[in-house]
């Protein structure tokens, strides 16, 4: 199973935001821990949802898997390197799957 998972920081409204997060807060990393552990797609011998390395600007993905079930989290944060345009272009694959988590970080309101 493929499921994407994005980072969506304090007032960020737009796709072009979200989608150009190269990284989260702590509170994002410590989430993607309790998903599975985090693998290096190029030494990865399990389940690897589609992903590419050679396309990829980084080469890092969270992977779970039990007896019965594989999971490859696409996170976002983790296959961007920079604001490059083509980069960005790139994320658009997360629109074809078919599952979702956003986590998104909330400044405390006064």
């Amino acid at each position: 199973m493929k499921v994407a998972v994005l980072y969506v920081g304090n007032k960020q409204e737009t796709p072009e935001k979200i989608l150009g997060n190269q990284q989260g807060n702590q509170e994002f990393e410590e989430f993607l821990l309790d998903l599975g552990w985090e693998v290096e797609i190029s030494k990865h011998s399990g389940y690897r949802g589609g992903l590419d390395v050679k396309s990829l600007g980084k080469t890092k993905a969270h992977y779970y898997c039990n007896s019965t079930t594989e999971i490859l989290y696409h996170v976002a944060t983790k296959m961007v390197e920079s604001d490059d345009p083509s980069q960005l272009e790139f994320l658009k694959v997360l629109s074809f799957l078919f599952l979702f988590f956003f986590f998104f970080f909330l400044s405390k309101i006064k």
